[in-house]
C-alpha cells in the first residue's frame, strides 16, 4: 500500500524516509502507515492525533487539515481502520477502474468491478488479442480493458 502511495501520488522518497524515520523515533511502526489516521498529499506523509494533524516528514510539525483535504479520496478504509482499497490515479486523475486491495489478487491491481488481474489483461493484450474479444471474455467494459492496459504500460516504462 506504501509503495502504492509513494507511486501512485509522486510523494519523493527523501519525504517518504523522512516520515518513517520520524515514525520509528516515536515507536510507531510502518503498519501504521496503513491506517485511517494516516494521511498523505502530493509531497508529504501525515498523522492525525486527537484534533491535530502532524507532518512525519518534516519531524512533526503541526499542519492545517484544509491543506490536504483533496488528496484524501482515493483510500478507502475497513471496519478495523486499516486501509482496504486504494484507487491509485491514472495519467494524474482520480479513477474508480483499477483497484488495490490486500485481500484481492493479493494486493496487484485488478479491475475493481471484476477483481480479474490487469496484468493478464495486458499480457493477453500484448499476445494479440483485441480488446473486444478481451472485454467479452471478461465480461468488462473496453473502457475497462483499456485502463488496464494504460495502467501497465505506465508502469513499465
Amino acid at each position: 500500500m506504501l509503495l502504492a502511495i509513494r507511486k501512485g501520488y509522486g510523494i519523493p522518497l527523501k519525504n517518504m524516509r523522512a516520515a518513517m524515520d520520524y515514525l520509528r523515533e516515536q515507536g510507531g511502526d510502518l503498519l501504521f502507515l496503513a491506517h485511517q489516521n494516516f494521511k498523505h498529499d502530493c509531497r508529504h506523509l501525515y498523522v492525525k492525533q486527537d484534533d491535530r494533524l502532524l507532518s512525519l516528514s518534516e519531524r512533526g510539525q503541526q499542519v492545517h487539515p484544509g491543506v490536504i483535504a483533496d488528496g484524501l479520496k482515493q483510500i478507502i478504509y475497513g471496519e478495523d481502520g486499516y486501509a482496504d482499497r486504494l484507487f491509485p490515479r491514472l495519467k494524474n486523475q482520480e479513477q474508480k477502474t483499477i483497484m488495490l486491495a490486500p485481500t484481492i489478487g493479493f494486493g496487484r491491481p485488478t479491475l475493481a468491478r471484476l477483481g480479474v488481474s490487469v496484468g493478464a489483461i495486458a499480457e493477453r493484450f500484448e499476445a494479440g488479442e483485441p480488446m473486444v474479444d478481451l472485454a467479452a471474455d471478461y465480461g468488462a467494459t473496453v473502457s475497462e480493458i483499456e485502463d488496464a492496459i494504460r495502467w501497465t504500460t505506465r508502469h513499465a516504462a
